[in-house]
């Protein structure tokens, strides 16, 4: 319990809708998965990964992939108790 009032673990859940934008190229279904989990990694540099969802589809020469990733992250920040600790 923290303070005891609250019990632990204390979980928060934040969801980030990145902005994107569309992009005409050519690529085969499997470099299309390897530039998406790629670009994806770039911006998931803090926590511990938890699980992953990975959807593709590839409807006349178009192609979705949706990327739902869910982490851990310790947001926990060390502070004195008193003055001068």
């Amino acid at each position: 319990m923290l303070f005891g009032k609250i019990p632990l673990p204390i979980w928060i859940v934040r969801e980030e809708y990145r902005p994107f934008t569309l992009e005409e190229v050519t690529l085969s279904e499997t470099e299309a998965k390897a530039k998406a989990l790629a670009k994806a990694w770039l911006q998931l540099t803090k926590g511990e990964l938890v699980s992953a969802e990975e959807t593709y589809s590839f409807e006349g020469g178009v192609a979705k992939v949706t990327l739902r990733y869910r982490m851990i992250e310790d947001v926990a920040k060390n502070l004195p108790l008193f003055e001068g600790t």
